[in-house]
């Protein structure tokens, strides 16, 4: 693996994190969204370092798959938008199961609103300053 490639990476995998993990741990915290049924009472608030864990598992566990898997799988040259849009189709998937797991309502909306607000700053990021 190219090391400029890993170093590319990791300044991506931070910025995920830094714009991921504030959003996923304030969905955990709506009381709305700790229901699965609309009538039901919510569940208590699970404490903040652990919706803080679960914030950050959700990107490290796509975020290298993306990252590293995707561009081989799909050539990024001849088909960077599919290759873009299938990333992003497994990380809203992969992340919303986690969600899931914790029993977050709506935890595919919320996992595609997060991954797209992330997906947008980093390229606006990449656009403005050509990093990332």
């Amino acid at each position: 693996m190219d090391p400029a490639e890993v170093a590319g990476w990791v300044r991506a995998f931070i910025f995920t994190q830094l714009v991921e993990v504030p959003l996923f741990t304030l969905a955990q915290s709506s009381s709305y969204l700790r229901t699965r049924a609309p009538n039901q009472a919510p569940r208590p608030a699970l404490p903040l370092s652990f919706r803080i864990a679960v914030a950050f598992l959700c990107s490290l566990l796509s975020h290298p798959v993306v990252w590293f898997g995707f561009p081989r799988l799909i050539d990024p040259y001849d088909h960077y938008t599919a290759m873009v849009i299938a990333a992003e189709v497994f990380a809203v998937g992969s992340e919303a199961m986690i969600l899931w797991a914790v029993r977050l309502r709506g935890a595919l909306p919320i996992s595609f609103l997060v991954n797209m607000a992330s997906m947008s700053l980093g390229f606006l990021l990449r656009y403005l300053t050509g990093c990332i």
